[in-house]
């Protein structure tokens, strides 16, 4: 966790490990929706968010991708409000597609004032494989944010798929939440050695 923190340059309060960015996801949804507060999410989109508030009862408002695949920010904002979680995939696995900052931010923005009990996951799982001109990660949002939790995964450009490590980032507050529900003792040492080795490299 600290190499990572010196790595996105926050503290170590802003960082919580998960088995693979899948866990993060899964405690996220966990915390953030019920059977009375909806996951919001663009379809398609990566599975595990949609799968996992089916699988604990959570009603899924899913928005189709519009025709160039790109996800409708004006519909799924409507389905955002009143929504327990929103699952903002940025860049977009399956699709390839990708939403720029100042577009991401405006949307986080509005959701944000239009939902006060909303929180916003952004899953950056391909974030160093954007060549979206404008793309930004949008930790520095995360961090000073209660709700709003970026996801990162060391199995794609880490190549460590098999080795299940990945991490959230965001503000205290929400870190403490989402731990106090998953603690990150299912981390093995070998993918905590591979990670430190990663982030810690030139």
């Amino acid at each position: 966790s600290k190499a990572i923190a010196e790595r996105q340059k926050v503290k170590l309060e802003n960082v919580l490990l998960g088995t693979g960015s899948t866990q993060i996801l899964r405690t996220a949804t966990h915390v953030f929706t019920s059977k009375e507060r909806a996951l919001a999410t663009a379809l398609p989109a990566y599975e595990e968010c949609s799968q996992y508030a089916a699988l604990i009862g959570a009603p899924v408002k899913g928005v189709s991708l519009d025709s160039n695949f790109y996800m409708d920010l004006g519909a799924l904002h409507k389905a955002a409000v009143g929504s327990g979680l929103v699952f903002y995939c940025n860049p977009n696995n399956p699709v390839a597609t990708a939403v720029d900052g100042t577009h991401t931010r405006d949307f986080i923005e509005k959701v944000l004032r239009d939902s006060p009990q909303t929180t916003i996951l952004v899953d950056e799982a391909y974030f160093d494989y954007a060549t979206l001109p404008g793309y930004e990660t949008m930790i520095p949002f995360a961090v000073e944010n209660p709700r709003v939790i970026v996801a990162r995964t060391f199995s794609k450009a880490g190549g460590m798929a098999g080795l299940r490590i990945g991490y959230a980032i965001g503000h205290p507050q929400t870190i403490r939440k989402m731990a106090e529900w998953d603690a990150t003792g299912s981390v093995n040492t070998l993918a905590l050695a591979a990670a430190h080795a990663s982030v810690t490299q030139d």
